[in-house]
């Protein structure tokens, strides 16, 4: 996917420029081990171990499609120990606090209404950043008061039905309404393919 392709693109030309390697031939074993080296040095494990799975499942392809003359210097490159911290997550209070100082100073968070309805549905929802992003007005379903999470912005591309709480209809609704008017249209098909949260719409800062 393009996704993959962005992601995977900087991590392989860093190492080419930190390991000078330019052919998939001048990738030895010893070379790996020195660069996971370096890496451990500077980066945290989480960091390194996204930098060699990433490098390794090239080399997986590499492999699969018979371009190296010897053994995949991935193959035997173990991972850093990683240490699962607890999470920190907004509680209620925290999430009433953001919104109360949305609401009370409208000018610092333009347009206030926008930012109330965006941080409702990730608060009321749990939906992860990429499908808020991908939310289109077509995945709203307010008569049966439900949300589509599309394929597109889903981690394990699958797409499935979400409720919408009581809390966020007002808000999406409103929402709705200054997007209907900003686009000078008055059908709902007309938006169907648009991005619901679209900042660009309302605030020029934004691109």
């Amino acid at each position: 996917s393009k996704a993959t392709l962005r992601s995977f693109r900087p991590v392989l030309e860093l190492f080419k420029r930190e390991t000078q390697c330019n052919q998939i031939s001048e990738v030895t074993h010893e070379v790996v081990l020195q660069w996971k080296k370096l890496l451990r040095g500077r980066s945290a494990e989480a960091t390194v171990n996204t930098y060699l799975r990433t490098l390794r499942t090239l080399f997986n392809l590499a492999e699969r499609r018979n371009l190296l003359n010897t053994v995949n210097p991935f193959k035997d490159i173990s991972y850093v120990p990683e240490y699962t911290k607890l999470k920190h997550t907004a509680d209620h209070v925290e999430i009433i606090n953001l919104l109360g100082m949305i609401q009370q100073f409208p000018d610092d968070h333009k347009p206030s209404w926008f930012w109330e309805a965006l941080l409702k549905v990730l608060y009321y929802t749990g939906m992860r950043r990429r499908q808020l992003v991908t939310l289109q007005w077509g995945d709203l379903d307010f008569k049966r008061q439900r949300i589509l999470l599309r394929a597109e912005g889903s981690k394990t591309r699958r797409e499935w039905h979400i409720p919408m709480a009581d809390e966020i209809t007002l808000p999406l609704l409103t929402l709705k309404a200054r997007v209907l008017e900003r686009l000078e249209v008055t059908q709902d098909n007309a938006i169907r393919s648009q991005q619901v949260f679209n900042i660009t719409l309302f605030n020029p800062t934004y691109k």
